[in-house]
């Protein structure tokens, strides 16, 4: 197998229709895993979804208002 840097000598060596060939493989092979890894990690929305659930059971309405009052006593005392 090829060290880079030889490759890359190699290839600078090759004619411009050879390398333009290449580069056009190159692309395409490129292509192919970025649409994999985003078909694996999903749409944006899919990440998304949860991130904003609590870690345990949701406070009551009683809670919940308490919460508030606290928060607006704080606020404007």
């Amino acid at each position: 197998m090829l060290k880079y840097e030889d490759l890359v000598s190699e290839l600078q060596q090759r004619p411009l229709d050879e390398r333009l060939s290449l580069l056009q493989v190159l692309a395409q092979s490129i292509q192919k895993e970025i649409k994999s890894a985003a078909v694996l990690m999903g749409t944006p929305a899919e990440r998304l979804r949860g991130i904003a659930k609590p870690e345990g059971p949701l406070p009551s309405d009683e809670a919940l208002e308490e919460m508030r009052f606290n928060d607006m006593l704080q606020k404007y005392s």
